[in-house]
């Protein structure tokens, strides 16, 4: 089976299956056919799903408005990434 997982926020999957067990005395009487469902619901994580944010989760897949971001030309850390000048100011 070739399956992909639908979009993230789009609800609960359900999977359908059906089989034959053959009794194996070369004849169709006696076998059974037997068939199954499962549901699965989407567990909604909330945090920061934006990948160029500081604090960004990757196990999150709703957005909670918790995003940040660093300041120009800094990084996550503070650290100056654009050059120092010859003040010592980034």
């Amino acid at each position: 089976m070739n399956w992909q997982a639908p979009t993230s926020g789009t609800g609960a999957i359900t999977f359908y299956g059906a089989y034959i067990a053959a009794n194996g005395n070369g004849q169709n009487t006696g076998d059974t056919y037997h068939s199954a469902s499962s549901t699965f619901n989407e567990f909604i994580i909330y945090g920061c799903i934006d990948v160029s944010a500081c604090n960004y989760e990757a196990l999150s897949n709703t957005d909670d408005g918790s995003c940040t971001y660093a300041a120009l030309g800094f990084d996550c850390a503070g650290n100056c990434i654009v050059g120092i000048d010859c003040n010592g100011i980034c």
